[in-house]
């Protein structure tokens, strides 16, 4: 049986229910059984509606419309939990090891990169610049080494570079200052 075979058994099923109506054996149900009572006829009808309409969908050819998860937040025991790295990381690693720590955009859309960095441009601890035209990248302020935000050069496959790394003074100043950082991303 595929899916939509099994949507419409449910379907059919839950409307069965809905009349009162075995859906296993096709014998009406009796009149005391708490399947008859108003609120659960209500709610048998409204199932049935919904996988009609996920089968319909099925059908179709079309994507079973997701729920819109809510915005990134982090509660003050998540904000407990999210573990600080010894050794000073980039913003990405920060932002996936908080993201990890609150169920990697299960419940929620996740906390990104932008949010952090935006909110860092504003508050002057790192500014943008252009390294070469169409090219942007953020850079530290002296304000950046208060709070333990430092840059590093690296040599990768493709030369040197400048990478902006966290310590772990910058991080919790982060994960402190997330409401602040999440306002001013809900703003824009």
């Amino acid at each position: 049986m595929n899916e939509l075979d099994t949507l419409r058994r449910a379907q059919q099923y839950m409307e069965q229910l809905a009349q009162g109506i075995d859906p296993i054996s096709g014998q009406e149900l009796p009149e005391d059984t708490v399947l008859n009572q108003a609120r659960l006829v209500r709610c048998f009808f409204y199932v049935a509606g919904i996988l009609k309409e996920d089968a319909d969908r099925l059908e179709r050819g079309e994507r079973a419309r997701q729920p819109k998860k809510p915005e990134f937040y982090l509660t003050e025991a998540e904000r407990a939990a999210v573990p600080i790295s010894e050794t000073p990381v980039t913003v990405s690693v920060f932002v996936q090891t908080v993201n990890d720590a609150v169920g990697g955009g299960e419940s929620r859309k996740k906390l990104t990169l932008s949010a952090i960095t935006n909110w860092l441009v504003e508050k002057g601890f790192l500014r943008e610049v252009e390294t070469a035209p169409g090219k942007r990248r953020k850079c530290v302020t002296p304000l950046a080494a208060t709070v333990g935000i430092l840059e590093e050069e690296r040599t990768g496959q493709y030369g040197t570079y400048t990478t902006v790394l966290y310590t772990p003074e910058a991080q919790r100043f982060l994960l402190d200052n997330m409401e602040a950082v999440l306002a001013a991303r809900d703003s824009r």
